[in-house]
């Protein structure tokens, strides 16, 4: 009766070989697309930019495959993936639809010793990083955007080091790397003109250059000594000029009673 049972179907095993070649060939496909979509923007035509569109569905699957991930990392996707989010030529962002659809299965990946060096090396996370404050970004994408950064914060940035703008095109012709310099230009000058004005109060004076009046402190080691010598007694002396008053107000007090009298 055993030899009467079937054998068990299984799942097909490939090989590493096969999957690497797999992925080598949705590679080329993937940085093809994006060079076209790159002149699709620079020609004077204007011709519109779909070829990552319609690869995306077969990216998306592809990137779904658990057991893939390690041949996708050690091939160097992310790099590939860092160029599909890359702001096209003229500043202007990528296809919402790929944006959305790779900010989403970017979720799946997790960042470990493993994974950490390609993650770093291939500018994925600056994009990511660029989505999650560009203004022109949909609310949604930029709540998953900061998820990704505040995932991979720790092991890419370091534990306590803020994200620092890199060469990221800008519509203006100005990089992030402008925009940092002018920054820290503007930090220095308000820290020196702090100090300044700190040191101006310090010294007593006033933006004119004028000094403030302070009260002179009597902080004196010794009593002076005083100038007039006190009387011997509390009556005026003769010889004051009170004492002459007094004597002379005295005398006519005499005389007016006198006068009286007679």
């Amino acid at each position: 009766m055993l030899t009467k049972l079937k054998p068990r179907r299984g799942k097909i095993v490939r090989s590493r070989e096969a999957l690497t070649q797999e992925v080598v060939e949705l590679q080329q496909q993937m940085e093809a697309a994006a060079e076209r979509d790159d002149d699709a923007v620079r020609s004077a035509a204007g011709e519109p930019a779909i070829h990552k569109v319609a690869l995306l569905p077969e990216v998306v699957t592809m990137l779904n495959k658990r057991h893939m991930m390690e041949v996708l990392i050690d091939q160097g996707m992310l790099t590939t993936l860092a160029m599909w989010l890359k702001p096209m030529p003229d500043g202007s962002l990528v296809s919402l639809q790929v944006r959305t659809d790779l900010l989403r299965v970017l979720g799946l990946l997790e960042v470990d010793e493993t994974v950490l060096g390609s993650l770093r090396s291939s500018s994925l996370g600056k994009y990511v990083r660029l989505y999650s404050l560009h203004k022109k970004e949909t609310a949604a994408n930029r709540h998953t955007a900061t998820a990704l950064v505040e995932k991979w914060k720790r092991p890419i940035f370091g534990s306590t080091t803020a994200f620092q703008a890199e060469n990221v095109p800008q519509r203006r012709g100005q990089t992030a790397e402008d925009l940092e310099r002018k920054a820290m230009a503007r930090v220095e000058e308000e820290r020196a003109e702090g100090l300044d004005s700190f040191a101006a109060r310090a010294e007593g004076k006033t933006q004119g250059g004028t000094r403030v009046p302070r009260p002179v402190g009597m902080d004196f080691k010794y009593m002076p000594s005083a100038k007039v010598a006190p009387l011997a007694s509390g009556k005026a002396a003769k010889e004051s000029t009170r004492g002459r008053l007094h004597e002379k107000m005295g005398t006519m007090k005499k005389k007016k009673g006198t006068s009286s009298q007679a």
